[in-house]
């Protein structure tokens, strides 16, 4: 099972990425978990320094962005 965590403060772009996220997932039929963190100190504790980003397994993938579906597709598989 996928890890998807999605940091940033609740913004429309952070909202955007993950039900594009979760649709992907849905899409290749991977099981996935999508996560949203809003919180400063764990977005801090993580090192992100731009929002949004996204991190699948514990990897950074992208950070200050939103990430077109091919990109996330390629993360997911």
């Amino acid at each position: 099972m996928k890890k998807v965590e999605v940091f940033g403060h609740g913004c429309s772009k952070c909202e955007f990425i993950a039900k594009r996220i979760m649709d992907v997932l849905e899409e290749l039929n991977i099981e996935g978990k999508v996560e949203k963190i809003t919180e400063d100190s764990k977005i801090i504790e993580r090192g992100i320094i731009l929002t949004p980003a996204v991190v699948v397994d514990g990897v950074l993938k992208c950070e200050g962005r939103i990430p077109t579906r091919d990109e996330i597709k390629n993360w997911l598989r």
